[in-house]
């Protein structure tokens, strides 16, 4: 089974026939890891399954709350390893975006993933892929920043100003730099 549902989803998006096989022989999902779920999701909202909506649900069953106005998902049997996670958390984004794409979860899905990045990474390639999949999905369905973002420019180390995107998108404060010097930009909630 673990086979099959790897290949589903590839199967699903490139619309193949075999997709639509392979998902009626998927019959108990719930025995299924969180992304492993999260990619039949995605499969059987892209190929229109009737079932889409038992995946979504036991999905959406298994999220956790790790700190407030954030969830995520996780890899079954992985420790706690945000790649893994983000990558999981990715896929059900994405899955959520297809099958019920105004269900809360998505945002705080979202902030998950921009709290637990790593020098603006969240894992491999592939997970890094994926991320940046979820949130174009997100904007290209209307959504916007759930909260507002505080900006930190440095120069050479040090401070040159400061501002605050806010959860619309907007910026709040000009920086002005200076040529030739070094500079790096940090994040927080605001």
């Amino acid at each position: 089974p673990s086979q099959k549902t790897a290949a589903l989803l590839p199967l699903a998006r490139f619309r193949s026939p075999a997709a639509a096989s392979i998902a009626a022989e998927l019959t108990d999902v719930k025995s299924l890891d969180d992304q492993a779920l999260a990619q039949v999701a995605i499969a059987f909202g892209t190929l229109k399954n009737p079932k889409v909506s038992q995946v979504i649900e036991a999905l959406i069953s298994r999220a956790e709350r790790p700190a407030s106005g954030q969830v995520r998902w996780k890899k079954s049997g992985e420790l706690a390893y945000h790649p893994h996670e983000n990558l999981t958390t990715a896929l059900a984004i994405q899955a959520l975006l297809l099958a019920q794409p105004t269900h809360p979860y998505i945002g705080q899905a979202l902030n998950y993933l921009n709290a637990h990045r790593n020098a603006n990474m969240y894992g491999s390639t592939y997970t890094n892929s994926q991320v940046t999949k979820a949130f174009v999905e997100y904007v290209k369905r209307g959504g916007t920043a759930q909260r507002a973002t505080a900006v930190t420019v440095k120069q050479d180390g040090a401070v040159v100003g400061s501002y605050t995107v806010r959860a619309d998108g907007q910026r709040v404060g000009p920086i002005v730099l200076t040529a030739g010097k070094r500079v790096s930009i940090e994040t927080a909630e605001a």
